[in-house]
């Protein structure tokens, strides 16, 4: 996974990557609320659109030495 964490990083902390970063975190709704009232399917489309985005978010600020967390999270 070490690979992959790196791959993250080089890919999204360039300068078009921050770009893409900022467009995903609007687009994801990151910053606003998944919950639909009365609208259960909305909610977790929602909340999978923002599951998409904390994981690329998560991999782009990881510790290298974090490593074997993030995999026991993934895996759990």
């Amino acid at each position: 996974m070490n690979q992959l964490l790196i791959d993250y990083r080089v890919t999204f902390n360039s300068e078009s990557g921050k770009k893409v970063m900022k467009d995903l975190e609007a687009f994801c709704q990151f910053n606003q609320p998944c919950f639909m009232r009365g609208e259960a399917d909305s909610t977790a489309f929602n909340l999978g659109m923002r599951n998409v985005f904390l994981r690329i978010k998560k991999f782009v600020e990881a510790d290298l030495t974090e490593e074997k967390q993030m995999e026991v999270e993934d895996n759990g």
